[in-house]
C-alpha cells in the first residue's frame, strides 16, 4: 500500500493546522514549512475545504483551519476522501482487464487486507498523532511554530 503524494500533503497539512488548532495557516505557510508545492498543496487544501474538513477564508486574514476539533477527525476518513480510487491490485477496480479474475482469490484477500488498513487508520484521529505532548513540542518545532 502507497498513499500518493496528494494524500500525503493533506495528512500534512491537518497535521500542521492541528499543531495550533486555534488558529488559521496561509496555504503558502503550510507549504513553506514542509518545503512542497504551494500549487499542489492549494489543491488538496480546496477539496479538503469542500468535504468541509476544513474551514477557508480568502484574503487579507485569512486562511485555513480546521473544520472541525481534531478529536472528531478520523485518519481513515480523510485518507478515504483523498484516495477514492485506491485499491491494492488493478482487479479490485471497476471494469478490470485481469482474464483470471473469475478465478483467482486474490481480489478476495487483498479486498480483506484493504479492509484492515483502513481498520486501523479509523481508530486514530487527527488529534492521536498529536496527544503526546513530547511529540507535539517536537512537531511544532520542526514546522518552527510557536508553542503557545
Amino acid at each position: 500500500m502507497r498513499l500518493t503524494q496528494y494524500t500525503d500533503y493533506g495528512l500534512r497539512l491537518l497535521i500542521y493546522l492541528a499543531s495550533a488548532p486555534d488558529q488559521s495557516a496561509s496555504v503558502r505557510e503550510v507549504a513553506d514549512a514542509y518545503d512542497i508545492s504551494r500549487a499542489h498543496l492549494n489543491k488538496v487544501a480546496l477539496q479538503l475545504t469542500a468535504a468541509g474538513v476544513l474551514t477557508a477564508r480568502r484574503g487579507r486574514g485569512g486562511g485555513v483551519w480546521l473544520g472541525s476539533p481534531p478529536d472528531r477527525i478520523l485518519l481513515g476518513t480523510v485518507i478515504r476522501l483523498l484516495e477514492p480510487d485506491f485499491h491494492f491490485v488493478e482487479c479490485m477496480r471497476p471494469g478490470n482487464q485481469c482474464v483470471i479474475t473469475p478465478a483467482c482469490r486474490l481480489r478476495e484477500i487483498c479486498q480483506q487486507a484493504q479492509e484492515a488498513v483502513f481498520a486501523v487508520f479509523d481508530r486514530y484521529t487527527l488529534a492521536a498523532l498529536l496527544e503526546d505532548t513530547e511529540r507535539r513540542d517536537a512537531v511544532c518545532a520542526l514546522l518552527g511554530l510557536s508553542q503557545d
